[in-house]
């Protein structure tokens, strides 16, 4: 089982699928089960049968589906995770914001959650920009092979391991094909290939390059990490 710190977005998306009775223990049959099922009442097509707007309950949809997509993502191969509280952090506040929202993250906030935090971006937004640069991120397994660290049949059984639940480069280092020191370089080098936000945000018009460059000066006087 793999332990997940509760993040403003975590429980976000947990409120989401589960309501404010948010579970302590997370399945994936019962997350699968769940998202069925509010999937199925805010689903767009029963908008005339609700009597509700259309585009309303495609909005709520689509923030359904991102909040699914994003706790899918944090089992990494686990059949269950469990959620940790953490203590709260400082919020993060872009000056000029309208509102800001408040970071639970023990971690320092990557500049897209500084976008989010300072109100620049809407939480569906934030959703999809991380699912876009996980899609975008390249294999660990591919890198290390590149630099002659694993073979292809070193690769296939790393994999069968991450099916039980285990993380890639952590059972790498596990079994003797990979040292902690390049275990490292392999994450660093996955994160260097990750394409950057800015790509997302003006290919889709959320922002111009002027905006976008203060306000990447604004998150460096904020201390954020000039992270992709």
């Amino acid at each position: 089982m793999r332990q997940v710190l509760i993040t403003s977005e975590v429980a976000t998306a947990c409120e989401l699928l589960f309501g404010r009775s948010r579970p302590v223990i997370i399945d994936r049959a019962t997350l699968a089960r769940r998202y069925r099922d509010r999937a199925f009442v805010l689903h767009p097509d029963r908008a005339a049968s609700l009597g509700r707007p259309a585009d309303e309950l495609s909005e709520a949809f689509l923030s359904l589906t991102q909040a699914h997509t994003l706790l899918i993502s944090l089992f990494e191969g686990a059949s269950r995770i469990s959620l940790m509280e953490g203590p709260p952090a400082a919020p993060v506040v872009s000056p000029g914001a309208g509102r800001a929202r408040r970071s639970t993250a023990k971690r320092p906030p990557s500049f897209t959650e500084f976008l989010y935090y300072s109100g620049r971006i809407t939480f569906s937004q934030l959703l999809e920009i991380q699912t876009w640069q996980r899609r975008h991120r390249p294999q660990v397994g591919r890198i290390a092979m590149e630099w002659g660290m694993l073979s292809s049949n070193d690769v296939s059984a790393l994999l069968r391991r991450r099916d039980r639940g285990d993380r890639f480069c952590d059972a790498a280092v596990q079994c003797g094909l990979m040292t902690r020191p390049q275990r490292l370089a392999v994450l660093g080098r996955q994160r260097q290939l990750e394409r950057c936000v800015d790509d997302f945000l003006l290919s889709r018009g959320l922002m111009g390059t002027d905006e976008l460059a203060a306000l990447r000066q604004r998150a460096h006087a904020a201390q954020v990490p000039d992270c992709r």
